[in-house]
């Protein structure tokens, strides 16, 4: 069974967050994922980062998924090995908390 969170907080119209995050594809929730993924590849704190990510793939799991394969199927092979190196740390960072967390899952 894959849980994905969903929160409670409703807006105005009723409808929960997650409900109103997936139905506009909010551009802005695209850029923050896209910002966290890249801060991968730097020196950072890695388990912070991958925390914030896998809330975003709780919440919104096409666009991160689409975040992380736009990478790996790169033309550029730069952008390509930098892709795997963050796929690598992500998937340490997460490896424990299998089978409750399965990324990548619809």
């Amino acid at each position: 069974m894959i849980v994905r969170y969903e929160p409670s907080i409703k807006v105005d119209d009723g409808r929960s967050i997650y409900q109103t995050l997936q139905d506009t594809n909010n551009p802005y929730c695209t850029d923050i994922i896209k910002t966290l993924w890249s801060l991968l590849d730097e020196e950072e704190d890695h388990q912070k980062i991958v925390s914030l990510l896998k809330k975003f793939d709780g919440l919104l799991p096409r666009l991160f998924s689409d975040v992380v394969i736009e990478e790996l199927n790169s033309k550029d092979r730069e952008v390509k090995v930098s892709a795997i190196k963050k796929f690598t740390i992500f998937w340490k960072l997460t490896a424990h908390d299998y089978p409750q967390y399965k990324p990548f899952y619809d």
